[in-house]
């Protein structure tokens, strides 16, 4: 099946829709238990903390990025590096009752070159539905 923009959910069941098996999850991402290129995020898409991240208005942009100066150019090296440059992206929302809960934005794929250009990661939205799994055993 496809997931699709509708409902917001929780990320154990948006992990377990990719084939892991988890009673409870906190991280911000993980790697998909089918596609080792892949990650499964988690994003606050606006300033928070450490993080400065964004949505393009369309929703086909991310920027990813550091607020600590010195972290820049390290977080950035780090993610070309690891070869994840895909990710699944279920940003972090309030729902009607103020209690969080992740919309789905779609597929990303990171762009390297513009990424070091502009000093913050650039994920550029590649696909608005994924394929989903039995959780894998």
């Amino acid at each position: 099946s496809e997931s699709r923009n509708s409902v917001p959910l929780s990320t154990v069941i948006v992990l377990n829709v990719f084939g892991h098996n988890y009673k409870g999850y906190q991280k911000g991402g993980t790697t998909h238990p089918y596609y080792d290129d892949v990650m499964i995020w988690f994003p606050k898409l606006f300033p928070n903390g450490v993080w400065d991240n964004s949505i393009s208005p369309d929703g086909k942009i991310i920027r990813e990025k550091n607020v600590h100066e010195d972290k820049i150019e390290n977080h950035i090296n780090e993610v070309i590096q690891n070869q994840k440059h895909k990710r699944i992206v279920f940003a972090k929302v309030k729902g009607p009752l103020g209690h969080i809960m992740y919309k789905f934005k779609g597929e990303f794929k990171l762009d390297p070159v513009t990424s070091v250009e502009d000093r913050c990661l650039i994920w550029k939205r590649i696909s608005t539905t994924v394929k989903t799994f039995p959780p894998k055993i």
